[in-house]
């Protein structure tokens, strides 16, 4: 039997979305109400799916792309532009792998 390891990237992936679900968690936790929470995903969803965009057209010259789905969005949105910039580094790390 041998030893069953991650690869680099889908640990780091693994990881960060451990981390964006616990601040998913906090941020929706601290709302008011059940609508306030729905409104500060959607909030996050937007200006996720802004950051995914503009590192898209700012990257497509090197050839690198992020994909765009809602969970990443959420992930961009709560996390900001340190979200981003990990995504940005996975999406690097696995074009450069075989």
């Amino acid at each position: 039997m041998g030893s069953a390891t991650w690869p680099a990237p889908a640990m780091a992936g693994a990881v960060l979305a451990g981390i964006a679900l616990i601040i998913l968690t906090w941020r929706v936790a601290g709302a008011r109400d059940p609508a306030a929470a729905v409104r500060r995903l959607a909030g996050d969803m937007l200006v996720g799916t802004v950051w995914i965009l503009a590192v898209n057209l700012a990257a497509s010259p090197a050839g690198l792309h992020v994909g765009w789905n809602p969970l990443a969005a959420l992930i961009a949105g709560a996390l900001g532009l340190p979200g981003v910039a990990a995504m940005v580094i996975l999406r690097a790390t696995a074009m450069a792998l075989p």
